[in-house]
């Protein structure tokens, strides 16, 4: 239960690990993406519309004190 809930609320913040790239037939079934990653943090997968560049990562969220 706990896996759910990480990759649930996981902003993967806690970096990507870059998994493949997509080419041919493929690019049309996964909507037009071309690269996978995976998140270190919650093991989840990012689908990116780019060939080897990283996701961008969120901002930290802001603090008020």
């Amino acid at each position: 239960m706990s896996g759910f809930l990480k990759r649930l609320f996981c902003m993967h913040r806690g970096g990507v690990a870059f998994v493949r790239n997509i080419y041919g037939d493929e690019i049309n079934r996964s909507g037009g993406k071309r690269s996978i990653w995976v998140c270190k943090r919650c093991g989840g997968f990012i689908f990116e519309p780019y060939l080897n560049e990283p996701p961008a990562t969120p901002a930290p969220l802001e603090q008020s004190s």
